[in-house]
């Protein structure tokens, strides 16, 4: 039988401090206690654990997140972030037809991603500390949507890198009547993604879980932590039917 490998969560684990504290030790990013950077040391080598490239990039894809948000409730949400093209045309064309679109427009999109750019934009007196639990790539796209969710009030956790390595796509066909043909690429978050790279702790303030509908089955574990941590979880219950970009003014 094949070795499981090793996860960041396993060296917390065995270690006993949070996936946080192993991540500021893979990075550098925080100066550590002799004691924790010692117990941290003979985790790694007593589990083997050898982090990948991806994860040692992790801290610096996406911009640090504001500290001012901690007194505000926390939503979390988990799922797919992409690159949408939006073509717009009079009617969907027929199977081996050529057509002209009027304009072809290009937006941050995913089911996840418009959630969560939509609770960072309800705004004060019932703000939210948002954030994007996601895969992204190496490619420009995907540091371009890292930066655009910023922009946006969403503090962005890139979890693990795609398959492809670059971020993913969706072609939205938009007719004048209103319809919508979406194209969209496989994106899937497993069980390890999450429990793996996130350090789940007790929130002193309201905190809740939002997952995508299709993955929701695929987390359970992942989502009892949460919830005896103190969290509240819940599914998107429009499965996973994807919708254009927030940006886009469809």
């Amino acid at each position: 039988m094949q070795r499981k490998r090793p996860t960041i969560a396993d060296v917390a684990r065995t270690a006993g401090v949070s996936i946080g504290t192993v991540s500021n030790f893979i990075n550098g990013t925080a100066s550590l206690k002799e004691g924790t950077r010692d117990r941290i040391e003979k985790a790694v080598a007593a589990l083997t654990y050898r982090p990948s490239s991806f994860a040692r990039s992790l801290p610096g894809r996406a911009p640090r997140r504001p500290k001012n948000l901690d007194h505000l409730p926390r939503l979390l949400v988990a799922g797919r972030v992409s690159v949408d093209f939006l073509c717009r045309v009079d009617v969907l064309p027929h199977r081996d037809d050529r057509i002209t679109a009027s304009h072809i427009d290009k937006a941050l999109g995913g089911p996840a991603a418009n959630l969560a750019v939509a609770a960072a934009g309800i705004g004060a007196p019932y703000a939210l500390d948002v954030e994007l639990a996601t895969a992204v790539g190496q490619d420009p796209e995907s540091d371009w949507a890292l930066g655009a969710l910023s922009k946006l009030g969403v503090h962005a956790l890139p979890i693990r890198n795609t398959p492809n390595n670059r971020l993913s796509q969706a072609i939205v066909i938009i007719e004048r009547n209103g319809s919508r043909t979406i194209i969209s690429e496989p994106f899937e978050l497993g069980e390890v993604d999450l429990t793996a790279n996130l350090d789940i702790q007790p929130e002193q303030r309201p905190a809740c879980l939002h997952i995508e509908g299709f993955h929701y089955e695929t987390m359970t574990a992942s989502i009892a932590r949460f919830h005896q941590a103190g969290w509240k979880a819940r599914p998107r219950t429009l499965g996973h039917r994807h919708h254009p970009g927030p940006q886009s003014p469809v």
